[in-house]
């Protein structure tokens, strides 16, 4: 039903499994994403030249899963991220509980790595390479309060209005501008979150004319948005123009890619089911990249990767698959300390 301005408002609670579902495949995309080009390095006019089948299958995984992150955060729009202090210690304890826990198994393992300097900073998330996607959201969740206000005060010409004029400015200054890497980094930040937040948030209380369509229509967009960024790489690596992940086309900012995260989301919200094993195992989904991101893991995620594909493509098909079902059962573990902890500390008499 519409509320005043036109919003709709949400009267049922319990998420669907259809959009969990899609938490799930992004999770799975961003797997296929650091097996791929963070793995392997980005193609080149030689690799082109030598094994143009190898490079026609980096690129078709690569412009066909870009849009993970992306898809994150516009389902967190859609849901809304409701802060609260409980939410917040949750969030903190799954982070600590992986950053801290795996850094002890490398103490154990491997004392003389985990021993060091840039070993102890892992476990506060001190280095500047690991889990980014995890202080941007941190950010956005504190955000998220006033983000909301916005949401419902501000009429739906408003909110329109600062949709375009924001997308506007990092389309000009985060993708198309030479040095915008300084000003989005590649869509990695929270400023780029922002953005997709009030996006996927505007797309569920309005319901724009363009999420009525039939969902085979956004599964259309999604491969033709895909097969363009395929198709462009392919040309401009045989011109020589490099095209990697920290460029134009291959990043969050791309508005190619944020167009087919966009049709993803769209198409998955047309597609209503309801299974309590997908919900259960989503809740797990953040796992999977706590776990092979971790600063440990990360370097034995790309080695495993690269010798799977000694044994032929299959193999690093397997091992991804492997390595997200391992992560999934292992965060029970994590769930089960979670539960006993915050009913002690939270619910206690």
């Amino acid at each position: 039903m519409s509320g005043d301005n036109g919003k709709m408002v949400d009267n049922v609670k319990q998420r669907l499994s259809n959009i969990e579902f899609l938490r799930l495949l992004a999770m799975l995309y961003v797997l296929i994403v650091h097996a791929d080009f963070s793995t392997f390095g980005a193609p080149t006019m030689e690799g082109l030249a030598v094994r143009p089948v190898g490079v026609f299958v980096q690129y078709w995984f690569e412009c066909f899963a870009i849009c993970c992150v992306d898809v994150f955060v516009l389902i967190s729009g859609w849901f809304g991220i409701r802060f609260s202090l409980n939410k917040l210690w949750a969030f903190l304890f799954q982070v600590v509980f992986y950053s801290l826990g795996l850094f002890l198994l490398a103490v154990a393992v491997t004392p003389h790595k985990a021993l060091t300097l840039e070993g102890l900073k892992s476990i506060f998330l001190f280095n500047a390479s690991d889990y980014w996607f995890i202080k941007a959201y941190l950010i956005l969740m504190v955000l998220a309060p006033m983000l909301n206000a916005f949401c419902d005060y501000a009429s739906r010409r408003e909110f329109k209005t600062i949709l375009i004029v924001y997308f506007a400015i990092l389309m000009v200054y985060g993708w198309l501008e030479p040095a915008s890497v300084h000003f989005t980094m590649n869509g990695c930040t929270a400023l780029s979150f922002v953005g997709l937040y009030l996006l996927g948030r505007y797309l569920k209380m309005y319901r724009p004319k363009l999420t009525n369509y039939n969902r085979r229509i956004y599964a259309v967009v999604y491969v033709v948005a895909c097969l363009v960024m395929f198709f462009m790489c392919l040309l401009f690596l045989s011109q020589g123009v490099r095209i990697t992940l920290d460029s134009r086309l291959l990043n969050y900012g791309c508005p190619l890619v944020i167009l087919s995260a966009v049709a993803l989301l769209l198409f998955f919200s047309k597609w209503t089911f309801g299974n309590k094993m997908i919900n259960q195992v989503a809740k797990s989904c953040l796992a999977v990249y706590l776990i092979h991101c971790n600063y440990f893991v990360f370097p034995i995620y790309k080695d495993m990767t690269l010798k799977a594909h000694q044994l032929g493509g299959a193999m690093v098909v397997l091992f991804v698959l492997a390595v997200f079902v391992l992560s999934i059962m292992l965060d029970k573990v994590r769930i089960f300390s979670w539960n006993k902890l915050s009913n002690k500390v939270f619910y206690a008499e």
